[in-house]
């Protein structure tokens, strides 16, 4: 009989907004994620209750106690030293830090119809080998001793494993290695698993096995992830996960070759389905590997690439480059057709958009290696209900940029969205950006326009405003526009002087020309002003002083000389001057003036 064990545990406040309420009357309701990514990362953090073997299915974020079956008794063997696997592989290094944590994926396939296991119907039965192949992420070989190796020191190696077998199931389950051990091996195996097992010198062990009663289209490849634990509370951890669908975990003592002391190497790829087989992919197949590695306390760790390998199991594609990243990530192509090129991708950055709007980046592809052939554009990750992206153009050749737009109704849930963008072909990483969807805001009218005192034709100024979180901008006119503003936003108008200003004349406002958005209705006058310059020649003084004044205004000039000087004249240019000997007297504003006072 199976027992259903709920694990009543915090929700971390990442994943709150995902969601909805679940308190009802005298009874607990399971909590409903509202998308997949959120709830496969939420499953990935929350250890199973105990040793055993689990199930949990999505939406709901419990895991489920199944029954364990037996592991398949197959070896997959270490290497017994081109193509991925035998110690040929890119493996993730995480230097002086112990891995916690290692998640193996696959960000893009592309070109991918058939797989076949080189042993054909031997390992695979009636198949003949049809989608037949295993996930494996296999730590480096280290010293141990343990009381499961009979207090022996020898070198230990542990494999966090999926073999999927499209005549059967597919298990998942953790095959444990004592190299070079001799015979015989020792007696007491791991807890609920097989016993040890002779080969070739070495022994290997499974631990109990958590079954899929389905199996996996190897077309399917994307959608599946392998992840392994080292010390999750005391256990380590083997979590298969099907994209959209359901996760398997299997969970037994980490004691048996105490990894969680010794794990530094993560070799995460597809390989044949055992005992040194080959996956054999059709050709023109091209996938992107990703391992991601966290340490003990759930932190990224930045990894190096190791051109390296743990396991004896291969495939038919051949390694591209390696790169590391600051997501904790090694992520590398493989391939078995001639590439005729490769491409990377990179975004302007994160897009912010207000409910029932949109917003745009700008994505690149660059090209990398080979010629150019047209790539399509999409977005790979799930959008929140609601939403929409779109690409302008949604294609082209290498390097190129394209607008993407991601549009949203008033009821798309708000927060915040990692959204990721691939090609097809697939570039050799995708890249992701965050999508940050706020409250809509209640909207008022201003209507807003301006007019010039004084004449002249400056350049209009700009209205610049919040549309629905969005920030635009409006070139004014003299007749008054009704603009839709998100209220309690904050407006402005530039520039001030208009544009078409100089230094002999201008157009100026002396109102606010920034506020708070309410319903109104605005006129920004703007006065048309020009400068004048007063001068002396000997000894004495003027009123006024240079300075703006408005176009038309009659100014009164005074000359007064100091002690032993006479006001002799006044010498002007400029349209509205003065040039003569009243003293005061009067001039008018109608272009850029210079008055000289002259004393003797």
């Amino acid at each position: 009989m199976s027992i259903l064990l709920t694990l009543i545990v915090p929700i971390s406040s990442a994943y709150l907004g995902y969601l909805p309420a679940v308190r009802a009357a005298d009874s607990i309701v399971p909590l409903q994620f509202s998308n997949w990514p959120a709830w496969k990362a939420y499953m990935s953090h929350i250890p199973t209750p105990t040793v055993g073997c689990f199930s949990a299915t999505y939406p709901t974020p419990l895991w489920r106690s199944v029954p364990c079956a037996t592991a398949p008794n197959l070896p997959l063997k270490p290497p017994k030293p081109s193509t991925a696997g035998n110690g040929n592989d890119w493996v993730a290094n995480s230097g002086s830090t112990i891995i916690g944590s290692s998640t193996g994926s696959f960000s893009s396939v592309s070109g991918l119809t058939s797989e076949s296991d080189s042993m054909g119907s031997l390992n695979c039965g009636s198949t003949g080998g049809a989608n037949c192949f295993g996930l494996q992420d296999n730590s480096q070989f280290f010293p141990t001793d343990t009381p499961y190796t009979g207090n022996k020191q020898t070198t230990g190696w542990e494999q966090f494993v999926v073999i999927n077998n499209d005549g059967g199931q597919t298990d998942v389950f953790i095959q444990y290695w004592l190299l070079g051990y001799g015979s015989p091996c020792p007696s007491t195996g791991p807890p609920g698993g097989s016993p040890w097992m002779g080969y070739e010198g070495d022994c290997y062990a499974n631990s109990p096995s958590t079954e899929d009663p389905s199996y996996e289209a190897a077309t399917n490849l994307a959608k599946l992830t392998l992840e392994g634990f080292a010390n999750v509370g005391s256990m380590d951890e083997d979590l298969y996960c099907i994209n959209g669908g359901s996760c398997y975990s299997v969970s037994i003592t980490d004691q048996v070759v105490n990894l969680y002391e010794n794990w530094r190497y993560s070799e995460f790829n597809v390989f044949g389905f055992c005992c040194g087989s080959q996956a054999n992919f059709n050709s023109g197949t091209s996938i992107t590997v990703v391992n991601s590695l966290e340490d003990q306390s759930g932190n990224a760790i930045v990894p190096s690439c190791a051109n390296t390998g743990f396991t004896g199991e291969t495939n038919n594609l051949n390694l591209g480059s390696c790169s590391p990243n600051s997501n904790g990530q090694i992520v590398f192509p493989e391939s078995n057709g001639a590439a005729t090129f490769t491409y990377s991708l990179s975004n302007s950055g994160g897009i912010a958009v207000t409910q029932g709007s949109s917003n745009s980046n700008t994505i690149t592809a660059t090209l990398q290696t080979g010629s150019a052939k047209s790539v399509t554009l999409s977005c790979t990750s799930s959008l929140p209900s609601g939403a929409s992206c779109s690409f302008n153009p949604a294609s082209g050749s290498p390097t190129f940029s394209s607008s993407l737009t991601i549009s949203t109704t008033s009821s798309t849930p708000t927060g915040s969205y990692t959204i990721t963008v691939n090609g097809s072909p697939a570039a050799t990483a995708p890249t992701s950006f965050s999508l940050t969807v706020n409250p809509a805001m209640p909207q008022v009218t201003m209507n807003v326009y301006y007019s010039i005192i004084g004449g002249g034709t400056p350049t209009p100024p700009v209205f610049h405003y919040v549309l629905n979180g969005v920030s635009k901008s409006l070139s004014l006119t003299k007749k008054a526009k009704a603009v839709s503003v998100d209220g309690g936003s904050t407006w402005s108008v530039t520039p001030n002087p208009l544009g078409g200003s100089t230094g002999s004349q201008q157009w100026v406002s002396t109102q606010p020309l920034t506020g708070t958005a309410t319903t109104t209705t605005i006129l920004f006058v703007f006065q048309h002003q020009y400068y004048l310059t007063i001068q002396t020649s000997g000894s004495g003084t003027v009123m006024p002083g240079s300075g703006w004044y408005d176009q038309g205004a009659k100014i009164i000039i005074t000359a007064t000389p100091d002690t032993g000087y006479i006001f002799k004249s006044w010498t002007g240019s400029g349209t509205g001057s003065y040039t003569g000997k009243k003293n005061p007297a009067t001039i008018t504003i109608s272009s850029a003036i210079i008055e000289t006072a002259t004393f003797t």
